[in-house]
């Protein structure tokens, strides 16, 4: 599904994608293929991947996976090459998970992200991911992966682990998705 929001509905509540500043951006949701670790499980895991065209130069993006209302205080949880945020309530545990800085700007040295203006925000409410001064001419993606469970959970970070998919990940499913979907459309 494209679109240029879209809300993930989960046991806390509604989780809003939108994106700022970029009038060429789609939002597509993708079945990621998660690994957890032996003995690990998690309700759900749902992807986005958030493609943006600047066609001219742009002041500043801003994508964010954010709380229409917040349920609780979220616990910033990073790991190598992950910024995620989880929150509890209501007998569940809900993850936000997206590439950190050194995942971001390694794989888009295009944008010139510098540490001085991070590029993962942790709110209350979410995380979003701002990307200031955009040249023109330029495509990119990124993405938040958002996987819940309900608790106890026994290993306490089954979420956290289905939302640390690699980006390239993503793209491979949602790439096998189109060609499926543009298979089927032809039969």
């Amino acid at each position: 599904m494209r679109c240029t929001q879209h809300v993930i509905h989960t046991p806390l509540g509604d989780l809003r994608i939108q994106v700022a500043g970029a009038r060429n951006a789609v939002i597509t949701v993708v079945d990621p293929e998660i690994q957890l670790p032996p003995g690990m499980s998690v309700a759900a895991t749902v992807a986005v991947l958030i493609e943006i065209s600047a066609l001219e130069a742009l002041a500043e993006i801003r994508c964010e996976c954010a709380w229409d209302s917040s349920p609780s205080q979220g616990d910033p949880e990073s790991g190598e090459c992950l910024d995620a945020q989880s929150w509890e309530g209501n007998g569940y545990r809900v993850t936000i998970g997206t590439e950190d800085f050194e995942a971001l700007s390694r794989r888009l040295p295009v944008l010139k992200l510098t540490e001085a203006q991070y590029p993962v925000i942790y709110m209350d409410r979410g995380l979003a991911i701002e990307i200031p001064r955009v040249s023109a001419n330029i495509e990119f993606s990124v993405h938040f992966v958002v996987s819940w469970r309900a608790l106890p959970d026994p290993h306490e970070c089954a979420t956290w682990f289905a939302v640390d998919i690699p980006h390239e990940k993503l793209k491979e499913a949602n790439n096998k998705r189109c060609c499926r979907n543009s298979l089927s459309g032809n039969l």
